[in-house]
């Protein structure tokens, strides 16, 4: 054949594929749009007229521009999927050896929308069917194998958009979530049946968070190693509101930083974090008319290991630490305004937090810090805004804690520096405790009233179900108290209001548990005072997780100043305490509900009196004589009443306790003491006491001369100090008398008229006040100037006295 022909034929076939190839580029774009529209239109989808799908048939390149898909709705438009360029390149000659190579792949400037209503999910238009909805059984046809291996050298995304909305009950969209891709590169992909590999790098942005993400994984017959490094900045949690059922309101955000590596073997996954600091500030929730905030929520991992087999831990080992600061727990009302703190807490730090398997997974605990406890503290804005809370505790420590799915052991706690407020108002009840709103309890009430019986059952079912369980075990090697304890408790509910300070110095509890059912006998020890001179120990054991649990009391309570109880009393018995001192020794045991031991009750100083009778020396006061002639009889030469009271009973009985104190006051009268004892024991001091028959009392009665003061005068002075030393010098002398301290007030002390008759609870309440500060400073000089034991001076409830020629004075007895 002639050369002419030959390149003829060489040109002509060229050309006819150059045309081919430039005839199938002209007319994919139109084909592609003919076929894709009947098939968007199902889906009521459009395809936009600038959109541009080109196939290169000579470089096996499919490349799409300017691509938009708008739903169309109610004859309005919107885009749900755009992308303003992809290139995807197939090299066909790697067919031949069975892969599938996409030499490149590159997805530029797209965004798709995801709408979610209800349980539907609307991706770029179609809509998916919900997990409920039936479909068609399709018969089950042998799958061939896939005999190709899909690789991609790279896949490039860049500026892609991802936006999650919802469907509100208005029909408007909600938007939940935005996903930014900014980079996205998917490397050396390599995949089949039976092997699996690449390497995935992300820089995105979640709902305005930056996000980053590197991950290498491998994996053949479906095991392998998934190595990733995840990073969050500041994540908003508000976004996460929608998934949260009964929590409103949360605010604040989430940063997480880890490093880990995932074994998938075939039996058992294995995680491993080598490093992992997640961050959480300024959160806070609402949930059930209750407002959780917290400042700073702060937690590392290190060298974790997590392995699970079947679904079962069989590994677990690594460290952690958790700070936790500025924590508060408020109460709403109805109106979800606040009432008051339920609880704060300044700081909490677990350090070095161990993780470890030996039988069963195991958590440690060092040392668990909690700082600065307020608990119950009102912040309404009347006046109860200002009352204190019911508990403050400086410090909180537990130490050597090992926690696992059945059992937490501790090796000490201690609480450092107790305060507590207890204020009752006049119907009893606590004033400064935060409580939730009355009408919730009430719901709540209502609803268990119209439970459905069958759901009720099934309850008790569930709950029998759960306590068939295997028990949960507690122990404790030690409790105690380091600085003390105060607690103040006001009580507006009584007549005079009461006012009591009590101390707790000492409070120790030894080893505790409930693994076993044999006699442990844990040792406790409590010590303090009340006020300024009582004071008490108790010292005893308890077992109390026994089948017959068992309790054992020894101990002493010291001079209670009996006036201070009055108020509790004076109602049921219409008879007031004037003055009187109580010391007591206790030994008692309850085992089970049966209860035996003795009281020993030392009675020092006891006078009463008809019910609000303030009036020094008053006449009506004399309707108390008949006990007052009664306890005289009971009284030894120091005037003091001893009484040894056995108790015993059961706490089951109503009638338990007491023996009759009727028949030891009858035997203990008979044994009286000598009339003529205090008639030759203080006459050195005729200057400042006297003996003398008290009218309607049983026995002759050491009385000494008031110490009269000046008017609203509370400290001793020089004018009185000859009478105080003689006072001291007798005190001294006779180291077994005990003196009874009580003021009389006058009314010139609140600025009234002498003579004139006080009714007025307010001035009356100042009157005793005043008497009160002169009792204690009195009693002060004497235990200061004179060293004399503060057991010896008792003091009364202050009197009034409001004749014309009355003068301010403390009245002293034996």
């Amino acid at each position: 054949m002639p050369s002419f022909f030959k390149k003829s034929i060489l040109f002509t076939t060229v050309n006819v594929f150059i045309a081919l190839f430039l005839i199938v580029w002209l007319i994919s774009s139109p084909i592609a749009k003919y076929y894709l529209t009947p098939v968007l239109a199902q889906f009521n989808l459009e395809l936009s007229d600038d959109t541009s799908i080109r196939y290169n048939l000579l470089m096996s390149k499919v490349s799409i521009s300017d691509l938009a898909i708008s739903k169309v709705e109610n004859q309005q438009s919107d885009t749900v999927f755009s992308l303003e360029e992809l290139v995807v390149k197939v090299t066909l000659f790697d067919l031949l050896f069975d892969e599938i190579t996409l030499s490149e792949a590159t997805f530029a400037q797209g965004i798709i929308k995801v709408d979610r209503n209800g349980d539907k999910l609307t991706i770029a238009g179609v809509t998916l069917p919900a997990n409920n909805e039936s479909t068609v059984e399709e018969k089950e046809t042998p799958e061939k194998p896939f005999p190709y291996t899909i690789k991609m050298p790279l896949l490039s995304l860049t500026n892609f958009t991802i936006e999650v909305s919802k469907a509100s009950t208005e029909q408007t969209k909600e938007k939940l979530h935005q996903l930014v891709f900014n980079t996205l590169t998917i490397e050396d992909l390599s995949a089949n049946l039976t092997e699996q590999s690449a390497k995935i790098t992300l820089d995105a942005e979640v709902d305005s968070t930056q996000l980053a993400l590197t991950a290498q994984a491998g994996f053949v017959q479906q095991q392998g190693e998934v190595i990733a490094n995840l990073a969050i900045d500041n994540y908003p949690l508000s976004k996460l509101s929608p998934y949260l059922e009964h929590i409103t309101d949360l605010q604040g955000t989430l940063s997480l930083n880890s490093k880990q590596t995932i074994n998938v073997g075939h039996e058992q996954i294995t995680v491993h974090v080598s490093e992992s600091n997640m961050t959480n500030s300024m959160m806070a929730f609402t949930q059930n008319n209750q407002h959780l905030s917290i400042d700073h929520v702060q937690q590392e991992f290190s060298n974790l290991k997590l392995a699970l087999a079947n679904l079962e831990l069989t590994q677990l080992e690594g460290n952690s630490l958790l700070a936790i600061n500025n924590v508060s727990v408020t109460q709403l009302n109805n109106e979800q305004k606040p009432v008051g703190d339920l609880l704060r807490v300044g700081s909490l730090a677990i350090d070095d937090i161990s993780f470890h398997f030996i039988d069963q997974p195991i958590i440690k605990l060092p040392s668990i810090l909690v700082n600065d406890i307020v608990g119950s503290q009102i912040k309404s804005a009347d006046e109860l805004a200002t009352l204190p809370p019911i508990t403050t505790i400086k410090q909180l420590a537990i130490t050597d804690t090992a926690i696992t799915p059945n059992d937490i052991a501790i090796d000490s706690i201690l609480l450092d520096t107790v305060e507590s407020d207890i204020i009752v108002n006049k119907d009893k009840v606590l004033i400064n405790l935060v409580s939730a709103p009355s009408n919730s309890s009430e719901k709540s009430d209502a609803q268990a009233k119209t439970m459905d019986p069958k759901e009720e059952n099934q309850s008790i079912s569930a709950e029998d179900t759960t306590k068939s369980t295997k028990p949960f075990f507690f122990s404790l090697n030690k409790f105690e108290l380091v600085n003390g304890s105060k607690t103040v408790v006001t009580d507006n509910s009584v007549e005079p209001i009461v006012t009591r300070t009590l101390f707790i110095d000492t409070l120790t509890l030894g080893s505790l548990n409930n693994k076993s059912d044999s006699p442990q006998e844990t040792p406790f020890s409590i010590a303090g005072k009340s006020n300024k001179y009582a004071n008490f120990k108790l010292d005893g054991t308890l077992d109390p997780f026994i089948a017959a649990p068992s309790y054992h009391v020894k101990g002493y309570l010291n001079e209670l100043s009996l006036p201070a109880i009055s108020s509790y009393v004076k109602e049921a018995a219409q008879l007031e305490i004037k003055t009187g001192q109580l010391s007591t020794n206790l030994d008692v045991k309850l085992i089970g509900e049966e209860l035996d031991g003795n009281l020993a009750l030392h009675l020092q100083g006891l006078e009463t009196g008809i019910v609000d009778s303030h009036e020094a020396g008053s006449l009506i006061e004399q309707g108390a004589l008949p006990l007052n002639m009664a306890l005289g009889m009971l009284k030894d030469r120091n005037g003091a009443v001893e009484l040894d009271v056995p108790v015993s009973g059961s706490t089951s009985d109503p009638q338990f306790g007491l023996h009759s104190i009727l028949a030891i006051i009858t035997q203990k009268a008979i044994m009286s003491a000598t009339q003529d004892y205090l008639l030759t024991t203080f006459v050195p001091y005729a200057n400042i006491v006297s003996v003398a028959i008290t009218a309607g009392e049983f026995a002759l009665k050491l009385r000494f001369d008031d110490l009269l003061y000046q008017v609203k005068q509370i400290e001793p002075s020089n004018e009185q100090k000859a009478y105080l030393d003689e006072f001291i010098a007798l005190m001294q002398d006779k180291e077994d008398t005990k003196v009874t301290i009580c003021a009389i007030s006058v009314s010139e002390d609140v600025d009234v008229k002498a003579g004139q008759e006080i009714t007025d609870k307010a001035l009356i309440k100042q009157l005793k006040e005043l008497g009160e500060q002169r009792e204690h400073a009195f009693k002060d000089y004497i235990i200061k100037q004179g060293n004399i034991n503060s057991s010896r001076l008792l003091l009364c409830t202050p009197k009034i006295d409001t004749d014309v020629d009355a003068q301010p004075r403390i009245a002293l007895s034996v």
